[in-house]
């Protein structure tokens, strides 16, 4: 049709075609018109007439084509999707059917398994029946004709016995009547015969008795064998008809086995017919399915010549089903590679959470840790308030010493004046009594105000000798200290030397951290200064060890810089205890108090290092610095959380060592202080005393 209508194409474009060209043609030929032309154009004009009637005709030919092939491409749809849904259902049905008979099949297959399993087992319970049933009966059989001849036997013996008792008893009367004879003849022969003959009828009579005594015993013997026997008898009897009754029990089992086994021949009979029926069923059912299986594929030969035409489509559909399965297998690639990337990316988050959760964890410590940093900061501002306060009472109580100093001085020269006075009026006036006199009064008033001033410098000599003992105690702890700070440098040197300290290096990050927090949470004016150039000097060399040693003694330096502050609090504290005398106390017993409580307030510097220690470690993360530094960096960078707490452990457990070295050295040193106060307070004693035997003295003199 395709190529009719190419043709039919052509032909009317030639048409076309050579139209214009004869009119182009014979429009110059119009001048002398003939009638040739006229003959020439009306033939041509016929021919195009002819020719477009031909078009047209060809045309609606195409359009009838066009619609008879559409007409067929619909039937062909239809037969296709009839053929389909014919196929579905005969697939359907052949499948339900397949399914059907292999169900038949099992339930024939389950059925005869199960007849023959019964018949079987019914055989063998048969078998087994029988046997124990011939079994028991020939025992029972046994038993009984055992029983006959145990009561046969003990029928004969029971007669044989009665037989021989009633012998034995007609014995005894024969014997009693020839007793009776002998008796009589023995008193017959009383008379007529001697002593031997009664003798030997004596012991006639004592045979006879001795042989009826062992009558009497057999008699007695046979007796209870009569009894055991006739129980025996007995015993035989109930046995037998326990045997009976247990036979005619299995006689009913078989019979109810035999009726058991009728009906199961009865249904297995009857599932054979069910077999048989269904076979027949499926025999025709197969029959009816090859008779609609062969007009299938009559339809199928008629539509195989329809699906001819279709198969180059087809193909070319199986082409681009080709392309798009590969399109389809390269997005399930990308798809499985985006699955995996996110079951990494969702590994990733559950590691991130956790280690998030630690972060937090960490972050509540460093929390907790900042609150007690701050809490210090306020005790520590507070300290310096009260060492302040301490201080300026401290230089009050210099300003009032000096001013009694120089009053004392002042009086002592007025009293060696006015001695020196009283002198020369003594040797100039000695007949003046009126002058004596008023030099008396003079004297007594000069006396007691000479008594005060001793009385109030006595007081401020024991209160100078007292701050002169605090202060020389307090450069002997200062000293003290120093000496154990600088034996702890030594242990930590040495410590540093020993192990491998560059795994300890902290990052470049956190060292800002630790400077800001070391210098302005315990360093305050110069040494503060002093402790920033000392780290700036740390932080550009290069050797790891002596980086580890600095830090370690600066550490130690702010805990000396505690130590002092809490030194000077106590400053401030003694100083207001030995002013005002608190809660009662005399000075010179608030004294050891006092010391007591600097002791206490050194022991409390080891915990305090410990928390510093412990709030470095938190705002301090280590890193690894280079590939030498091989233990503990690599541990810390490798996310190993096992192996880092066991070094975290580690690195405790030596602090903690050292901590308890420090708390060993402090405890000596409360021994020494506590003995040092002891001796203190003996000190004070005799210093009272020596100054009230001063007084005692001055006051003797004339």
């Amino acid at each position: 049709m395709d190529e009719c209508s190419s043709e039919i194409g052509s032909s009317s474009n030639g048409a076309s075609g050579h139209s214009p060209g004869t009119l182009t043609e014979a429009s110059p030929q119009k001048g002398p018109a003939t009638d040739d032309d006229c003959t020439s154009l009306q033939s041509l004009y016929e021919k195009y007439s002819t020719q477009q009637k031909e078009i047209e005709r060809l045309e609606e030919q195409n359009s009838e084509y066009r619609e008879k092939l559409l007409r067929t491409i619909r039937e062909r749809d239809l037969n296709e999707e009839l053929l389909r849904n014919v196929r579905e259902t005969q697939k359907k049905e052949m499948s339900e059917f397949e399914k059907r008979i292999r169900d038949y099949e099992i339930q024939l297959k389950a059925v005869q398994e199960r007849a023959a399993a019964q018949e079987a087992h019914y055989n063998v319970t048969m078998k087994d029946l029988s046997q124990k049933y011939n079994t028991s009966v020939a025992q029972l059989t046994k038993k009984a004709d055992i029983a006959e001849k145990e009561k046969n036997d003990a029928v004969i013996k029971y007669a044989t016995r009665e037989a021989e008792i009633m012998r034995i008893r007609n014995e005894i009367q024969k014997k009693e009547q020839e007793l009776v004879e002998c008796h009589k003849a023995k008193e017959e022969l009383q008379h007529s015969q001697g002593q031997e003959n009664i003798e030997q009828l004596e012991k006639s009579n004592n045979n006879l008795r001795v042989e009826l005594e062992q009558v009497k015993h057999e008699k007695f013997d046979l007796e209870n064998k009569l009894k055991m026997a006739e129980k025996r008898a007995e015993a035989c009897n109930t046995t037998a008809t326990e045997l009976k009754q247990q036979n005619d029990v299995l006689r009913k089992q078989l019979i109810q086995m035999k009726e058991e086994k009728s009906q199961f021949q009865e249904e297995n009979r009857q599932l054979s017919l069910k077999i048989q029926i269904l076979e027949s069923r499926r025999m025709h059912e197969s029959e009816e399915l090859s008779r609609s299986q062969q007009d299938l594929e009559q339809k199928l030969t008629e539509a195989n010549s329809h699906c001819a035409r279709l198969t180059d489509a087809n193909r070319e559909m199986n082409t681009k089903l080709e392309e798009v399965t590969r399109e389809n297998l390269d997005l399930m690639n990308k798809l499985q590679d985006l699955e995996d990337k996110l079951s990494l990316e969702e590994e990733a988050h559950a590691a991130a959470s956790i280690e998030i959760t630690r972060l937090q964890d960490i972050e509540n410590q460093v929390q907790s840790s900042r609150k007690q940093a701050q809490r210090a900061k306020e005790a520590e501002e507070q300290a310096e308030k009260e060492r302040e306060v301490a201080e300026n009472e401290a230089e009050e109580c210099r300003q009032q010493a000096e001013r009694m100093l120089a009053i004392t001085e002042q009086l002592t020269e007025r009293n060696s004046q006015l001695a020196g006075e009283v002198a020369a009026e003594r040797e100039k006036t000695v007949s003046r009594d009126e002058d004596s006199a008023q030099s008396a009064q003079a004297s007594a008033e000069t006396n007691a105000i000479q008594q005060v001033m001793i009385d109030k410098i006595i007081v401020l000599q024991k209160k100078l000798a007292r701050r002169n003992d605090k202060i020389e105690f307090l450069e002997e702890h200062v000293r003290h200290c120093l000496e154990e700070l600088q034996k702890k440098t030594k242990i930590i040197q040495h410590y540093a030397l020993r192990e491998e300290a560059s795994l300890l290096l902290p990052s470049d990050g956190s060292l800002d951290k630790v400077r800001n927090f070391l210098t302005f949470t315990f360093f305050h004016g110069k040494l503060r200064l002093v402790v920033v150039s000392m780290w700036n000097s740390f932080l550009s060399s290069t050797s790891v060890k002596q980086f580890t040693i600095d830090l370690l003694l600066i550490l130690y330096c702010a805990a000396y810089q505690l130590q002092l502050k809490a030194v000077n609090r106590l400053n401030a504290i003694q100083i207001r205890k030995l002013t005002s005398e608190p809660h009662g106390h005399s000075p010179v017993q608030a004294y050891p108090l006092l010391l007591i409580e600097t002791t206490s307030a050194t022991m409390f510097l080891p915990n305090y290092m410990n928390s510093l220690a412990i709030v470095l470690l938190l705002q301090v993360p280590l890193s690894r610095k280079g590939a030498s530094y091989s233990l503990m960096g690599s541990i810390f960078t490798a996310g190993s959380e096992k192996r880092s707490l066991q070094l975290a452990t580690e690195v405790n457990s030596r602090l903690q060592a050292v901590l308890e070295d420090v708390m060993i050295k402090n405890i000596t040193l409360k021994s020494s202080v506590d003995s040092l106060s002891n001796e203190v307070s003996r000190l004070s004693r005799e210093n009272r005393q020596l100054t009230l035997a001063h007084s005692r003295c001055a006051e003797q003199r004339p």
